[in-house]
């Protein structure tokens, strides 16, 4: 029988949803490795290369270093790139790929950021980060990074709490900006439509 996989786009929305840091080593040593794709991030993106460097996929490691600058123009930049593709290729947007606030659960299900976030978080024991598009009335999906250093439970807390004052400070748009809208459906894990069974082969005539 044939398994059909899930098209790419909707595998990294399962790997950041539930921050899958199998899938991601896997998905990024095809790619070259992560500090091959931190020199061609920084130099695609004119930054110093101190600003982006990775040794690995999963984010795992003191020596993984983005700089807050970096990570919000990686997340504006991609968002952008998503759905404005070139060569006729399928147009998504960041929320296709990365956790929604009221819509995923996953590493958000307990945290209190508005409605419409679309974000990825990072995690080490005393490292929090979160970083992504705040919908807003007045900047309609604000680009942001936070990163800081404490007991990730409690920065957590103040995270979501920043991002709240943020859009009362710019607005609750009236209604979730197109950047931070999926356009896909919810992938479902063991579809069985994916599965394809071939005919019985019939008997070869003696």
């Amino acid at each position: 029988l044939t398994r059909r996989s899930l098209p790419l786009v909707q595998l990294l929305k399962l790997m950041n949803v539930h921050s899958n840091n199998a899938m991601s080593e896997q998905l990024v040593d095809q790619l070259g490795g992560g500090p091959a794709i931190a020199r061609q991030l920084a130099q695609s993106m004119d930054f110093p290369a101190g600003e982006i460097q990775l040794i690995n996929g999963s984010g795992l490691g003191v020596e993984n270093k983005i700089s807050p600058r970096a990570a919000t123009a990686l997340a504006l930049r991609l968002s952008h790139q998503l759905r404005h593709p070139e060569n006729g290729a399928p147009a998504y947007t960041l929320a296709d790929i990365f956790p929604i606030s009221g819509v995923d659960r996953g590493s958000i299900r307990t945290r209190k950021m508005p409605a419409g976030s679309t974000v990825k978080t990072g995690t080490l024991n005393a490292v929090s980060a979160l970083s992504g598009l705040l919908p807003t009335e007045t900047h309609d999906a604000l680009g942001f990074a936070i990163i800081n250093g404490g007991l990730p439970r409690i920065l957590r807390i103040n995270q979501d709490r920043l991002l709240a004052n943020l859009q009362t400070q710019w607005g609750e748009p009236a209604a979730i900006p197109d950047a931070v809208t999926s356009t896909l459906e919810k992938p479902i894990l063991g579809d069985r439509r994916r599965t394809v069974i071939p005919p019985p082969v019939s008997p070869s005539p003696q």
